[in-house]
C-alpha cells in the first residue's frame, strides 16, 4: 500500500511541474500580446539618419 502512495505523490509532482511549465509559456504569450513593448519618445527619433 505504501508503494501506491509514493507513486501517487510522484505523479502529482510531475503533473504540477508540467502544468507550471505550460502555464508559464502561456502567460508570456498572453502578456506579450496585450502588453507590447513601447519605446520612450526620446529613443524613437524623427526618421532622419544623422551619422
Amino acid at each position: 500500500m505504501a508503494d501506491v502512495a509514493v507513486n501517487d505523490q510522484a505523479v502529482d509532482a510531475i503533473t504540477f511541474l508540467v502544468v507550471l511549465f505550460l502555464g508559464e509559456g502561456a502567460s508570456r504569450k498572453v502578456a506579450a500580446k496585450y502588453n507590447p513593448v513601447t519605446l520612450p519618445d526620446e529613443s524613437v527619433g524623427d526618421g532622419i539618419d544623422r551619422r
